[in-house]
């Protein structure tokens, strides 16, 4: 097949911009899913992935969802102001899109391991039902996003076979590595704070791995990766200053977190020391989980890159 054109089919089976508005809307489900099984009442009671490194899973995941959410709308904006064409443009803003899924998907990996570990905490529970039926409805949403996004680029997707099973193989040990730290991780020790921070890091790369993993799997190409490895915007020329946007973004995410957790526990007398330590961790987790996000999906999703012609 000749990656540098597409047939008229192929070009009519891209819609960007509705997988865009999909995926964001993916995004949004997620947090509000996750937000609502950690504080109603009766599926608070019975989740046993509202603890560290689950929680961190979970919490990474929608913060990247939304991210990547934002990436891949503005994507698809600039390649239609841009006039821009051809099939690493597609991919890139594919990928952008089906590693929010991909997010959402591992997240529920994480919560599947964390009940399998913890059985009687929801087992023949009133909510458990409930429980259920909300993780299966989810996890059958992002499903459907991520086949309609992959579906939009099948036609020029590069199936050399021996590249796609390289790439199934490196994803799938990557998976299965994650998912036995998750079961075999020793939960108490995140009664000690700097090993609790620890454990925030691991839920970070236990999902990002796979996730970056997995979006190269599910969308191998090789015109793309050439394009991948073209020169950086001119924005931001210099790795240091990407890594340096990627920290300060980091930051920020970190104290929008900080601050809506004080809006929801509400004031009150609280010790300084106690208030320096957890804007500590706030804004170290938030800081270390885009720059480990930044580590993973960097190449993968060619951020910033060129990806106009």
């Amino acid at each position: 097949m000749n990656f540098e054109k597409y047939s008229a089919e192929g070009k009519k089976a891209l819609k960007p911009g509705l997988n865009a508005i999909a995926v964001l809307a993916l995004a949004v489900v997620f947090n509000q899913f996750f937000s609502y099984a950690k504080h109603a009442p009766a599926l608070a009671a019975v989740i046993p992935f509202s603890e560290d490194p689950y929680d961190a899973v979970n919490s990474i995941a929608m913060i990247l969802s939304c991210l990547l959410a934002v990436l891949s709308a503005f994507r698809v904006v600039q390649a239609n102001l841009m006039r821009s064409s051809g099939a690493p443009d597609d991919f890139l803003i594919a990928r952008t899109q089906i590693a929010v899924p991909l997010s959402v998907l591992v997240a529920l990996g994480s919560d599947a391991v964390a009940m399998l570990r913890h059985p009687a905490e929801w087992i023949g529970k009133a909510a458990t039902v409930e429980l259920l039926a909300l993780l299966a409805a989810m996890a059958a949403l992002s499903i459907a996003v991520l086949l309609v996004v992959r579906a939009s680029v099948l036609g020029i997707i590069n199936s050399a076979r021996h590249r796609t099973q390289n790439l199934w193989k490196r994803a799938s040990v990557i998976l299965l590595l994650c998912i036995a730290a998750l079961a075999l991780f020793p939960e108490k020790v995140i009664q000690n704070v700097s090993l609790h921070f620890m454990a925030i890091l691991l839920g970070f790369v236990i999902l990002i791995a796979p996730q970056s993993a997995l979006a190269v799997a599910l969308l191998p190409y090789t015109v793309a990766e050439k394009r991948i490895n073209a020169e950086p915007s001119r924005l931001f020329s210099r790795p240091w200053m990407q890594w340096c946007f990627i920290a300060l973004l980091g930051m920020a995410v970190g104290a929008c977190a900080l601050l809506a957790e004080v809006f929801e526990r509400g004031g009150g007398s609280v010790a300084p020391a106690r208030i320096l330590l957890v804007s500590s961790v706030f804004l170290g987790a938030g800081t270390s989980g885009l720059l480990i996000a930044f580590a993973f999906l960097k190449k993968p999703l060619g951020l910033f890159r060129k990806t106009s012609s």
